[in-house]
């Protein structure tokens, strides 16, 4: 806890733990910690912490799996410990001095069983047992509520405030918090009931000789790689646009660091340890207190005692508690007084660790800031929509919808606590960031492609960009950086489209240096850039470029970096007035001074600007017959005339291929970056063995995982793709044939239909003809005839024709059918 330097005692002795007070967790020193599923998530935390001289063993998450080697001697496993042999197992465990289980990965009924077997035995040493376990064992704790920003939970709400309109404005609050005092009050959701349980049944444990039991109520666990934020760091890695905020959004968070955990597990087991050491000091006092002076010894005493216990009287505070002190043996002092401060300079707090402990960072971060911080950081700078919690699915929406504000125990508010990350993800996600993309293997592919117009550059830029830079890939032109900038609502934006409205009629012309270093540096400097990568084609074309772009200046003692004015919006009616200041501070702009001569000491000294330059420059190289050829056959892009191709090639010719020995774009990455440049003839390859030669120039260094799917996952969506094809259209034809067979059984009912009908027709004309010829002649003719020839009759006397006999005859043959007609019409 001190800065006193370690001296070469054997590690674990108490010589060592006594003169190394500041590195206390020296006192764990070939210490046998066992350490439940040492391959998952906290567990490779709590190596990273422990390993050092302590002999480390534990389970794996799988039994049986296979064992990662190189892995465990990396976080300096000695043994793996399996569950299949319980006494083994047990006897394993029970020889430890720390016990370490972590419920997010264990198995509940697992450390039930280690518990109870521990209730038990019979143990001739002294074990430390600590359970890891989650706040979310407060989560359903009933909270009071105090007035946003206000830091005494017991402040009382200030006035409601009356608005304009007479509406009584509602005072924001938040939950009060809680520290591990409330300890009793505590009610987990139910997810987490056992959790509770298994909490309890710990602590039951300090009623038994020999163990001292410890829980750690953690918060919602970030770094490393990442469990709960993993989907939203993903997604922000990606430029996916999936993250939502479950509304309201400002429910308050409990986070932690594993690192933080793992750290404060260290001290348990130090505090257990250096307590004990101690307690012995003590007792050796008490022995040589026989004249019953009430503690009172002479430093002489004080000093034989000390040598009982080699080691606290070489730390520099004792001996100058001594020095202080009278040299004779009629001075005398107090060795309780003694041991209490020595106390204080080897344990964080007087009374030791307590039992149940909340570990959680100082932040106070809600829903929404932890989220949108994430995204601010990695991703497109965006606002992050609410949404009602059925619309977002994750499986850790629980902890996403935690309200509760928890007070770090105390051994995490001591001043001499290590911290990893005591402020928050927000405050410290950059480092958060670095972390998660060193976990997960992921790198930013950084690339420079070169090559005269014409070469093919863009063809090559997209093929990486596809392969290694997923959907939206940052594959740049310089070209396009300018075009974006100049979309901007800004000044600065504005006063870029006219200069480069400008220079369009100027064949050749180009914006000034700085600037054109400006607009590219800050592109590359985007979050996308910085984590995923970038593939740029069409600059720099010029070793001059390439200089003031990836080089900066190395700052003087004392000296500050240049801080750039934020770029404000353009109001209206505030164009005009800085078209004239423009047009003024261009008449009186003196041409630029002649530079003396610099000292050679007073030459700004330039290094390489790692953040931004590139780890692989490819050089495509072809002659300009081909180069034209293939700019005109629309093969590649580069120019949109003969004119515009001549002086493009003249350019890069003089920039890159001068006789005259000046260096080229290609030799600063060589020299001074001192990267290996891949050149690629492309007049003697084809595209598909430039790509190649490519992979493998990236993949020397070894390959990316990046999310990158695999050349087998690649093939098999293929296939997936074609068969799903396949099945598509057989399933098409499938329905149109049974469309097709639907519609003809249709057709085939109709004409079936049809004909019944037909036949039901005839059959009815045939009874009622059979019935007709049934009937007597006289029943048929007053049936039959007579009505109709009744009617013609007094036709003919109305009408009065000419031949009476005809008219008559032609009526009785028109009106032949009425009588059938009317019979039917009546059946």
């Amino acid at each position: 806890f001190f800065s006193i330097p370690t001296r070469s005692h054997p590690p674990g002795s108490a010589l060592h733990v006594a003169e190394n007070p500041l590195a206390v967790r020296d006192c764990l020193d070939a210490m046998r910690i066992f350490i439940n599923n040492l391959d998952s998530y906290v567990g490779k935390a709590l190596c990273m912490d422990l390993r050092k001289e302590n002999s480390l063993l534990g389970t794996q998450t799988t039994d049986n799996s296979e064992v990662d080697v190189e892995l465990m001697q990396n976080m300096g496993v000695k043994r793996i410990v399996q569950r299949g042999n319980k006494q083994k197992y047990l006897q394993d465990v029970l020889s430890c001095s720390l016990i370490v289980f972590d419920l997010h990965s264990a198995s509940i009924d697992d450390v039930e069983e280690v518990i109870k077997e521990l209730k038990v035995a019979e143990l001739s040493h002294d074990i430390t047992f600590v359970l890891i376990s989650s706040v979310c064992v407060w989560a359903n704790t009933r909270k009071s509520y105090v007035p946003v920003g206000g830091e005494d939970e017991e402040e009382e709400a200030p006035p409601e405030e009356e608005g304009e309109d007479g509406e009584v404005k509602e005072v924001k609050k938040r939950p009060a918090a809680m520290s591990d005092a409330d300890l009793d009050r505590r009610t987990p959701s139910a997810s987490h009931e056992a959790w509770k349980y298994l909490e309890t049944l710990t602590l039951s444990l300090g009623s038994k000789k020999n163990i001292m039991p410890h829980v750690i109520a953690a918060g919602v666990l970030y770094g490393n790689g990442e469990t709960t934020f993993n989907e939203l760091f993903k997604a922000a890695w990606l430029t996916l646009p999936m993250h939502k905020i479950i509304a309201p959004g400002d429910n308050y968070i409990p986070c932690v660091h594993v690192r933080d955990v793992a750290r404060l597990v260290r001290v348990v087991g130090m505090d257990d340890v250096v307590g004990k050491y101690l307690t012995e000091l003590t007792t050796i006092f008490k022995s040589m207190d026989k004249g019953g002076t009430g503690g009172q010894l002479s430093v002489n005493e004080i000093r034989n005692g000390l040598s009982m216990l080699p080691g606290f009287e070489t730390i520099d505070q004792v001996k100058d508690i001594i020095a202080s002190l009278d040299e004779g043996d009629s001075g005398k002092i107090s060795h309780t007084e003694f041991v209490a401060t020595v106390s204080k300079l080897v344990r964080p707090m007087e009374d030791g660790v307590g039992k149940y402990l909340i570990a959680v960072d100082k932040s106070r971060l809600t829903q929404g800031q932890i989220v949108q911080g994430i995204v601010n950081q990695i991703s497109h700078k965006r606002t992050v929509p609410v949404c009602p919690a059925e619309e977002v699915e994750s499986d850790f929406k629980e902890a996403m919808q935690l309200d509760l504000i928890l007070e770090p125990s105390a051994p995490l508010k001591a001043a001499n606590f290590d911290w990893w990350c005591r402020d928050g993800i927000v405050a410290n996600i950059e480092k958060v960031a670095a972390e998660f993309c060193k976990w997960r293997n992921l790198r930013p592919i950084k690339m420079i492609v070169t090559g005269p117009p014409g070469a093919g550059c863009e063809r090559l830029c997209a093929s990486v960009a596809e392969k290694y830079l997923h959907k939206d890939p940052p594959q740049l032109t310089y070209d396009q950086i300018i075009e974006d900038a100049c979309k901007g609502t800004t000044k600065g934006a504005r006063k870029l489209r006219k200069k480069v409205q400008k220079l369009a009629s100027k064949p050749g012309a180009k914006l000034p240096l700085n600037l054109r270093t400006k607009l590219v540096k800050a592109r590359l400097l985007s979050n996308i850039c910085r984590y995923r990568g970038y593939v740029l084609e069409g600059y720099p074309t010029t070793y001059a470029e390439a200089e003031a772009l990836f080089m900066e200046k190395v700052l003087e003692e004392g000296e500050e970096p240049e801080v750039e004015e934020p770029d404000e919006e353009v109001e209206e009616g505030e164009e005009e007035a800085e078209e004239e200041e423009e047009e003024a501070e261009e008449e009186e702009a003196p041409p630029p001074a002649e530079e003396d001569e610099e000292e050679e000491g007073s030459r700004p000294k330039f290094i390489l600007a790692e953040n931004v330059v590139p780890e692989f420059c490819v050089c495509l190289e072809s002659t300009e017959a081909n180069c034209k050829a293939r700019l005109f056959s629309g093969g590649a892009r580069g120019a949109l005339n003969e004119e515009e191709f001549t002086r493009k090639t003249a350019e890069y010719k003089v920039a890159n291929l001068s006789e005259d020995g000046s260096p080229s774009t290609s030799e600063f990455f060589s020299e001074v970056s001192g990267i290996k440049v891949l050149p690629i003839n492309v007049d003697t390859r084809s595209e598909a063995e430039s790509f190649q030669a490519v992979r493998v120039y990236m993949e020397s260094k070894g390959a990316y995982f990046n999310y990158l799917r695999s050349e087998e996952a690649i093939v098999r969506e293929k296939q997936e793709e074609k068969d799903k094809l396949e099945q598509e259209a057989d399933a098409k034809e499938a329905n149109m044939r049974e469309e097709l067979a639907q519609k003809e059984a249709e057709l085939r009912q109709e004409m079936a239909d049809q004909e019944e009908a037909r036949r039901k027709v005839i059959a009815q004309n045939e009874a009622n003809l059979l019935e007709a010829e049934a009937q007597p002649l006289r029943q048929y003719l007053l049936s039959n005839v007579v009505p109709t020839l009744t009617a013609g009759l007094s036709e003919v006397c109305k009408e009065q024709p000419e031949d009476p006999i005809e008219y008559l005859a032609q009526y009785l043959f028109a009106h032949a059918q009425d009588v059938q007609t009317i019979q039917m019409g009546a059946q």
